[in-house]
């Protein structure tokens, strides 16, 4: 049998009138525009690279002829705009040869090749005596860098004069290569001509691997030694790349406000007293008077908050005892009456705790649903004091990569814009009082935690 394919290909060879090009027999040959493909895997960036190819048909008969393609590894794909083609003697035809690769994937170099098998020559089937061309090449992924700054506390530092404030912070690696990140102080002079000065450098250094942050950073400002009046600043963070310019760098602003220095004031001498009417010098005394007065309620109240502050201690204290008692006596088989106060309490200390684990669980539910970027998340709270301390709590020990904004009525405008105008650039928790629920619509929300806990005002 295959001496007889072999024996009518040959018949058939001499029975097609051949150009001076035509090659005896079945031919064909396949080459591309580029053997060394590039594809970037930045998350924002990634795309597939289209590579033209031509197949050209190198016999004297008309031919088939089948495409084939392969690439090493799991992490990229190769996919041919036709699987077959129809070529007459000498003709040729595009193709398009499609490279991908996963987003993120760190930076490879594997192999591929794309081979052109004829199976038809003439009317005459060839099987596996088809002839055979192929092209190959490399494809790999390229470096990118990506960089997110995290400030553990982002809120305004207030301080007084002579006083250091620390900004720590950590610089996480979002790229795919190990990264030389720094973080450095934009407006350093404007600080400066402001009277702080800095205790730490201006700027932090780390080599860091992809997908893991760096170590705590932390600059720390001295604050001037005088201030007649109050001084507020905005440091303003940079972290960007040192291997990679074109990478976005990322940046925050932290407020510093130092308040004014106690005392001051112009002094009263002796011929200044003689000068003055007996009007002025009663309107003095009374504003003395008044300062004294002043003074006294200030130890007063002192002294009742350290007051209250000991009762408070001490109905801890009466209270933790009782819960003892109260267990004591379950494990006699003693019959014990729950304290529904004791539970109230519990449950408020708690409070920041359960609202971290119903955040996490919320996160959960997005990533089980195959949206973990869809989580914007709106915790209802009943004070501003209370959204702080859940802002600072969430903060430590919530989700990472996760924006924590709060929601009062005293909140800078500018800060409640990024609230009603989000960015799009990651996850989102607002923290609220219960006004939001009834008074605001607040974008994106997918997930709401309310702790069951409003504050109502109530009048006699």
């Amino acid at each position: 049998m295959k001496r007889a394919i072999l024996l009518t290909i040959f018949l058939l060879s001499f029975a097609t009138p051949l150009t001076a090009e035509a090659q005896v027999g079945p031919g064909v040959d396949i080459e591309c525009e580029d053997s060394t493909i590039e594809i970037n895997v930045h998350p924002e960036q990634n795309a597939p690279v289209n590579v033209k190819c031509t197949v050209t048909n190198t016999s004297g008969a008309a031919e088939d002829i089948d495409l084939d393609s392969n690439v090493d590894g799991n992490d990229f794909s190769l996919v041919l705009s036709k699987s077959s083609l129809s070529l007459d003697a000498g003709e040729e035809e595009d193709i398009i040869a499609t490279f991908s690769a996963s987003p993120r994937i760190e930076v490879l170099t594997e192999d591929f090749n794309i081979t052109a098998t004829v199976t038809t020559f003439g009317q005459i089937p060839l099987g596996q005596f088809g002839s055979t061309s192929e092209v190959g090449g490399t494809v790999k992924s390229l470096a990118y860098s990506r960089i997110d700054l995290e400030v553990s506390n982002p809120s305004t530092r207030n301080i007084d004069v002579n006083e250091e404030a620390s900004i720590q912070f950590t610089v996480f690696n979002d790229g795919n290569r190990i990264d030389n990140l720094e973080v450095e102080v934009v407006n350093e002079d404007e600080i400066l001509e402001a009277g702080f000065k800095f205790s730490s450098d201006p700027f932090f250094r780390a080599t860091v691997n992809p997908g893991t942050s760096s170590d705590q950073g932390d600059i720390i400002l001295l604050a001037p030694k005088e201030a007649a009046t109050e001084i507020s600043v905005n440091v303003q963070l940079r972290a960007y790349s040192k291997l990679d310019s074109s990478a976005e760098a990322d940046e925050i602003s932290i407020r510093v406000v130092v308040a004014p220095s106690s005392g001051g004031g112009g002094s009263i001498g002796i011929s200044d007293l003689n000068a003055m009417s007996q009007d002025s010098v009663a309107q003095i005394g009374m504003i003395a008077g008044g300062v004294f007065g002043l003074i006294m309620l200030l130890v007063i109240i002192s002294r009742l908050s350290k007051k209250a502050g000991k009762q408070k201690i001490a109905a801890k204290e009466a209270s933790r005892i009782a819960k003892q008692e109260r267990k004591a006596a379950k494990k006699a088989g003693k019959q014990v009456v729950e304290d529904f106060d004791d539970e109230f309490d519990d449950f408020e200390e708690n409070l920041p705790r359960a609202v971290v684990q119903a955040v996490e669980e919320c996160f959960r539910d997005a990533q089980e649903k195959g949206h973990p970027e869809y989580a914007d998340t709106l915790i209802f709270a009943s004070t501003e004091q209370e959204i702080r301390e859940l802002q600072e709590t969430l903060q430590k020990h919530g989700p990472r990569h996760t924006e924590i904004l709060p929601l009062y009525a005293r909140l800078a405008l500018a800060e409640q814009q990024k609230i009603f105008n989000p960015s799009g650039g990651g996850r989102r928790i607002i923290i609220a009082t219960n006004v939001a629920e009834t008074a605001l619509t607040v974008p994106n929300i997918r997930y709401v935690i309310d702790s069951g806990f409003a504050r109502i005002s109530r009048y006699n």
